[in-house]
């Protein structure tokens, strides 16, 4: 390939990017999935509609592009926790658990967009992916555990109970308005789940 075209290929990934980040700008902003429009994402790049159109298709392909965005960092994260080696095997899956926490807490926006705001298609492949790094890691901790149907089935359980206490937080919904009890009782919940698998 020529250095003109590796540029423009360049070109093309960075301003795809520059919309996505304009997105989840106005997410911030708006607080809002659905106050977030093509016409403000355009505003705040400096392009015209027709530019972001030529790339995405429409909002919700600008959602799934975000929802690929997010499940890639999530899933770099889990891996990364997978491979380690680490002597008390309850506490892989806990650390596993709390990666779900803490990137609710570093990308709020894209969690709420991932599991929260109803899209109309998603990157199976990668949340298959992502699905499977917990359920070897299941197997791995919990000999007893054989099939991948049963370790789908914990998993079931295991992302219930995380994203049940996530949606709780996010939406503020916590019912002693207590942020730091709240996570304690996350964490007693997730260790007393792996303990019973």
């Amino acid at each position: 390939m020529s250095q003109t075209k590796l540029r423009r290929a360049q070109d093309i990934e960075n301003f795809k990017s520059s919309v996505l980040d304009a997105a989840i700008q106005l997410m911030k902003e708006e607080n809002d999935w659905g106050l977030v429009s093509i016409n403000k994402i355009a505003a705040l790049i400096r392009y015209t509609t027709p530019n972001i159109y030529h790339y995405f298709e429409n909002k919700d392909d600008i959602h799934f592009h975000l929802g690929q965005r997010g499940l890639e960092l999530l899933g770099d994260k889990l891996k990364n926790i997978a491979s380690l080696e680490i002597v008390d095997k309850n506490e892989k899956l806990f650390i596993l658990g709390l990666q779900f926490w803490e990137f609710s807490i570093e990308h709020p926006e894209l969690y709420d967009l991932m599991y929260h705001t109803r899209q109309k298609k998603i990157d199976k492949s990668l949340l298959l992916e992502n699905i499977n790094v917990i359920k070897t890691v299941i197997k791995e901790v919990k000999s007893h555990i054989q099939t991948d149907e049963d370790a789908y089935k914990a998993h079931q359980g295991f992302h219930c109970l995380i994203h049940g206490f996530i949606s709780i937080k996010m939406n503020n919904r916590i019912p002693i308005n207590d942020q730091s009890y709240f996570e304690e009782l996350f964490k007693e919940s997730l260790r007393k789940y792996i303990n019973q698998i």
